[in-house]
C-alpha cells in the first residue's frame, strides 16, 4: 500500500520490465501501525490483487485506494473505543466501510439500494433486508427466511458514500459497529464474485469488524 512514481522500459512481447527508479511518495509504514490498521492495509491489498487484471490501469480505482489510505492513515478512535490490542483504532472502519462499498460498485456487483429485487417496489429505510444468498435487497414481503435486515443508518449510509468523497465522513463520529451489516453485505456480494473467502475479512472480523 505505498504509493510509489516508478520509471521503467517495456519490450514488447516481454512480461517483465527493466525497473529503473523508483520514488516512494507516501507510505502508511512511514509512522507506527498497530493491528487494526495493519489487517485494513492487508485487506485493501487482497481485494485489489485477487480482482483486478494484471497491467489494467484502473484509473478510478487507483483514485479510490489513494482516498481510503490517506483516511486510513489519518484515523483516530472515538473516545473511549479501545480494541484489544490496547491501541484506538475505532476510525478505521469509516474508510473499510467506503473502500468494500465503492469496490463493489466500481466491479459492477452494487445491486440498485432503493428497490426491492423480486417486486420493484420503493424501499424505505427501516424496512430493507438483505440475504448471503442474493445480489441485491428486499422489502418486507420478499424478505424469506434467509434474510437479515440492513440498519436503516447503514442504508443511508450507503447511498451518501456513493454521492460523497470519503473526507466527507471523516467528521462523522465512527464507532465500531457503525456500518458493520453493510460491511458485511458488500463481502459477501464480493466474495460470490471472486469465488472464495478472504483471508484478511475473517482477520478483520476476529477483531471486531
Amino acid at each position: 500500500m505505498t504509493l510509489a512514481r516508478a520509471w521503467f522500459a517495456e519490450r514488447p512481447r516481454q512480461e517483465l520490465v527493466r525497473l529503473d527508479q523508483l520514488e516512494i511518495i507516501r507510505s502508511p509504514l512511514s509512522a507506527p501501525v498497530d493491528l487494526l490498521r495493519m489487517t485494513a492495509l492487508s485487506f485493501y491489498t487482497e481485494l485489489l490483487d485477487e480482482s483486478l487484471p494484471e497491467r489494467d490501469p484502473q484509473d478510478a480505482i487507483y483514485r479510490l485506494v489513494v482516498s481510503v489510505l490517506e483516511e486510513t492513515t489519518a484515523a483516530r478512535a472515538e473516545a473511549g473505543e479501545l480494541q484489544s490490542t490496547g491501541t484506538q483504532s475505532a476510525g478505521v472502519w469509516m474508510p473499510l466501510t467506503y473502500f468494500s462499498l465503492w469496490m463493489t460498485r466500481l466491479m459492477g456487483l452494487l445491486p440498485d439500494l432503493a428497490h426491492c429485487i423480486v417486486c420493484g417496489e420503493a424501499l424505505h429505510a427501516t424496512e430493507v433486508f438483505y440475504s448471503s444468498y442474493a445480489d441485491g435487497f428486499f422489502c418486507p414481503l420478499h424478505r424469506g427466511g434467509t434474510t437479515a435486515q440492513l440498519e436503516a443508518d447503514s442504508w443511508q449510509l450507503a447511498q451518501r458514500m456513493l454521492r460523497n468523497p470519503v473526507a466527507i465522513f471523516a467528521a462523522e463520529a465512527w464507532p465500531r459497529r457503525r456500518g458493520h451489516d453493510l460491511r458485511r453485505f458488500v463481502l459477501q456480494a464480493l466474495e460470490r464474485h471472486l469465488e472464495r473467502k478472504l483471508h484478511s475479512a475473517e482477520a478483520l472480523a476476529r477483531l471486531g469488524g
